[in-house]
Order: structure tokens, then C-alpha cells, then sequence
């Protein structure tokens, strides 16, 4: 994190401190249990991205859109 450490960003502007993620709410509605904390827990990598993108999440079908087929090389 930085000085006033991390954020998740979600629709509308949502700004959200990372200290104060809640499964199924906020930027996380839609994503299972463990999902605050897994966001957590990335963040405390010493080398962690200083952006990063996660994908849509289709509860419904359990699929995630990968970016793979989007990036070129």
C-alpha cells in the first residue's frame, strides 16, 4: 500500500479502504467468501503490483473472463 494505503476501486467511483473490505459488498459484491481476504493477503507481497485488474465474475456460471486473448506481446 502506499501512504495512505491501499484501495479497491469499484462502479461508480467507489473507493474503498482494504482494511475495510467486506465479502459480498462493495467492489467484492458477487464474489464468494474469502474474497476480502484474499485481496488482503496480496496486498501484504512485498513486491505487489501497484495496480491490479481482476476480471468479471459470473456467480451464475462460476466463470471468470480471462485478459489473456486481450494482451499482445
Amino acid at each position: 500500500g502506499g501512504e495512505d494505503g491501499s484501495v479497491v476501486l469499484g462502479r461508480g467511483g467507489a473507493e474503498v479502504p482494504v482494511a475495510e473490505l467486506t465479502d459480498g459488498e462493495g467492489p467484492l459484491a458477487g464474489f464468494d467468501t474469502g474474497a476480502a481476504d484474499a485481496v488482503r493477503r496480496t496486498d501484504t507481497f512485498p513486491h505487489v503490483a501497484d495496480v491490479m485488474v481482476n476480471s468479471m465474475y459470473d456467480p451464475a456460471t462460476g466463470t471468470v473472463h480471462a485478459f489473456e486473448e486481450q494482451i499482445g506481446s
